[in-house]
């Protein structure tokens, strides 16, 4: 009896194998992107390419403002990517030692943005006005700069909103609560219901956005998909798509 369970065994042995090998095989490496909600639209469209691309990984997102996104990765959130429009926390992650590797990424700029069909009615900068909250949100602190330079800030103090990121922005002036908002030009290039006004590069600083892998990953095979997907979203495939998004190189 026990001569024929240990044939029997034998025989299923390697089906058992065979079975861990695939299970194993087709596990999924996650990694995981926090990135400044401006670049919510490009990198979605970037996802399905590079999920086809790399078929054993899965993107994960998480899109706020990329201070919020510094501090969360400073506590030890389980990042591998951080992509910042703002060089100023980008920086201090490096000077922490917390990106190991990093580079620019891409380049944007401010406009005004108010409903198409309220263009007439009210024009910048009439009306409540959204902007990013400044200490928080890159967007914020680019516009309220923008505002100082135009020598608008101190008179329409108490017409602004502070919203959580720019696409906040975009929603109050889609949603009609907010008469007009300054965003990057990213947030509004694909929303016909908005017009967009330009607004004097000259008067805020440049804005730059950068890409940087976290430090600390000790799985190797998730390491190089992570250095994969990096180089992925630096090519010139995907530059293609940020800037049909609005972003410049």
């Amino acid at each position: 009896m026990a001569a024929r369970y240990k044939c029997l065994f034998i025989l299923l042995l390697p089906l058992f194998l065979a079975a861990c090998s695939t299970s194993e095989s087709t596990e999924k490496i996650q990694i995981t992107v926090s990135a400044a909600s401006s670049l919510a639209d490009s990198l979605f469209e970037l996802k399905e390419e590079l999920e086809g691309e790399m078929p054993q990984v899965e993107i994960l997102y998480n899109f706020g403002g990329s201070g919020s996104l510094r501090r969360q990765i400073e506590y030890g959130a389980p990042i591998d990517l951080f992509l910042s429009a703002s060089k100023k926390d980008y920086e201090q992650l490096i000077d922490a030692g917390i990106i190991k590797t990093g580079s620019l990424l891409v380049h944007n700029e401010l406009v005004w943005i108010m409903r198409t069909d309220n263009v007439g009615h009210a024009s910048p900068p009439q009306g409540r006005i959204a902007i990013g909250t400044p200490k928080a949100v890159p967007a914020g602190t680019y516009a309220k700069e923008a505002l100082e330079n135009m020598g608008l800030w101190e008179s329409l103090h108490d017409q602004v909103v502070y919203a959580k990121d720019a696409r906040h922005v975009v929603t109050l002036v889609q949603q009609g609560t907010i008469d007009a908002g300054i965003v990057y030009r990213s947030d509004a290039q694909q929303r016909k219901e908005l017009t967009m006004i330009p607004i004097d590069s000259r008067l805020y600083s440049e804005i730059e956005y950068f890409i940087g892998i976290i430090a600390g990953e000790n799985d190797m095979k998730k390491q190089r998909a992570v250095e994969e997907v990096y180089r992925f979203l630096l090519s010139e495939e995907a530059m293609n798509v940020y800037k049909n998004h609005g972003f410049q190189m």
